[in-house]
This record gives C-alpha cells, structure tokens and sequence, in this order.
C-alpha cells in the first residue's frame, strides 16, 4: 500500500511539473513579442527608407532611403507606466509627425486587459499622422463625423454626443448621460430639446452669448456642455490620443513616451521651432538683500524694491 501511495504522489508530482513548464511555454509563446525589443529596422518601411544609421544622439537613427537622402528619423524611449518601465520605438518622418509607434520592453508589466491594451494595434495606431506634441483626449469616435465627451458639470459629468455635417458644424446634440445628475429645473433643462437645437448649425469655439445663450442659473452646466463640445471639435479637427478605458497611468505614460521621443529626435532634426525668448524688464529700485541658515547651508536672497513693488527677486 505504502509502495503504491509513493508512486501516485511521483505520478502527480511529475504532472504538476510538465503543467507548469508546458503552461510556462505556451504562456511565453504567447507573449514573447511583448517582451522583445523592438528594432529600428522595423519601422523603415513606414518612412519609405531602406536603413537606419546612428546619428550623433545615443538612441535617435536616421532613417535613409536607397539615395541616401534622410526620409525620417526612428528613436527609442523608455517611460514609467504603471507597472514598470515601458520601451516604445517612435518614428517621425521630416515634419515631426509621428509615422508610427511600438510599445513593449523586456521589464513590461501592465495590468492584463487593462494597461496591457496600450500594446493593441487600435491603440498604437491612433499615434500615426500625429503632430508634436501629441496629447490624450477624452474625446470618443462614434462613427462618421459622430463623437462624444464629457465634462464636469454641477452635479457630475455632462455627456455630449455630436454630428457634425459636411461643413464642419453640428447637426444634431444630445445631452445627458448615465451619470447625468443635474438641478432639477436648472441644470437639468440642458435635456430640454429646446437647448439643443440652439446649437445646430453652429461650431466652435463655444461662449455663451455669441449665438447661444447659457441656461439661466446653470452657468456650470452651460458651460460643462460648451468644454465638451469646444474638446470635440478640437479633435475634430486635430485628433487626438483616446486613452484606455480604466488604464490612465498606461495610457499617459506611453504620449509622454512618444513627445520625448520627438524631442530626442529634435536634438539630431532640429524641426520644432524654437521657443520664444523670456525678455524680463529692466529692474529699477534699491537692491537689498538678506543672509539666513537654511537646512544645507545659508540662504541668500536678494531684491530690488520699487516704491512698494518688487521688480526683482533671486535666491541663492
């Protein structure tokens, strides 16, 4: 008995093993691209170019094509999501568009069905033909010319959904939403059919009183509808990143990823236009200044007083 105990506890200990390596195979086959890096080389076709080579910043490739000409430029980024570091590869063409993305890395770790999702082709595909900087938006796409937002409103967010017609202006408006909470006989009238169609025929940008009057006694909920449609047509017209539901630590982590990427790219391209020189006025007035222990060492600061105004101030 003791004999035949002994070789049933072998028979399943050796199941449970092939279990979990065959388990641990499969599980790697799986998502073995997750955790492989991508390569420069793999995102030469997008640009039209037939190499890459290094460029003087470490991680930052010109792409060529068969001429030798610079088509684009391919840099890789690693950022902080939400469960560890995330690898994206970005190439931009000339212009500092975003041609394409690819996100994974040997360390990554999102949530599964949640921050995992930034991986999905939908997602990663929404950063093509993007402009510097790319930023999230909480606009959605609901079909041709079909788009919704919400916006905070007095009692909890405003939903709005919109069409839009061929001339870029909106042809119907609803209002509302699940989490629709609004006053009672203020707010709550931004339901009214009558306030919707104040806004057909309309577009951007949305100020009550230019053509549309704000419900009177409801100015938050007015204007929670004005900012969700103002959002609308700025996607409208510029698009825009669409986080993943329930993953916005995921979601922020990779655009931050992709404007770094530009910017590391702009070191070699120099294609964003410089930023305007902060130009401060002269001071004028009696310096005085002032010496104290901070918690390092001593503190200096200095003041130039004008009457009863500070024209300049300086810590060191």
């Amino acid at each position: 008995m003791e004999k035949k105990n002994l070789i049933r506890l072998i028979a399943l200990a050796v199941v449970l093993v092939l279990g979990a390596v065959g388990g641990s195979i499969y599980w790697n086959n799986q998502n073995a691209a997750i955790y492989r890096t991508p390569q420069p080389e793999e995102q030469l076709a997008v640009l039209g170019a037939a190499k890459a080579e290094e460029t003087e910043t470490e991680l930052v490739w010109a792409a060529k094509d068969k001429s030798g000409n610079t088509v684009g430029y391919i840099a890789r980024e690693t950022v902080t999501g939400f469960g560890g570091p995330i690898d994206l590869l970005v190439a931009c063409d000339n212009d500092a568009k975003v041609m394409a993305v690819a996100i994974a890395g040997k360390e990554f770790a999102e949530t599964p069905d949640l921050g995992m999702r930034v991986r999905e082709a939908a997602y990663m595909q929404q950063f093509a033909g993007k402009a510097y900087p790319v930023a999230l938006t909480s606009v959605s796409k609901l079909g041709d010319n079909r788009f919704a937002c919400e916006s905070k409103g007095f009692g909890g967010p405003v939903r709005v959904e919109v069409t839009l017609d061929a001339d870029g202006k909106i042809a119907e408006l609803k209002v509302g939403g699940e989490g629709f909470a609004e006053t009672p006989g203020l707010g709550e009238r931004a339901l009214e059919p009558e306030f919707a169609a104040a806004f057909k025929g309309q577009s951007a940008p949305f100020a009550f009183g230019n053509g549309v009057d704000a419900i009177a006694g409801a100015t938050i909920t007015s204007n929670a509808v004005a900012d969700a449609l103002n959002k609308i047509f700025d996607y409208a017209a510029n698009g825009g990143v669409e986080a993943i539901s329930g993953a916005t630590v995921s979601s922020n982590a990779t655009v931050k990823g992709v404007n770094k990427a530009v910017e590391k790219i702009n070191t070699v391209a120099k294609f964003l236009p410089e930023p305007e020189p902060v130009v401060l006025p002269e001071a004028t007035g009696t310096e005085v200044s002032g010496t104290a222990k901070g918690f390092g060492g001593d503190v200096t600061v200095k003041m130039t007083v004008s009457g009863d105004t500070i024209t300049a101030f300086e810590v060191t």
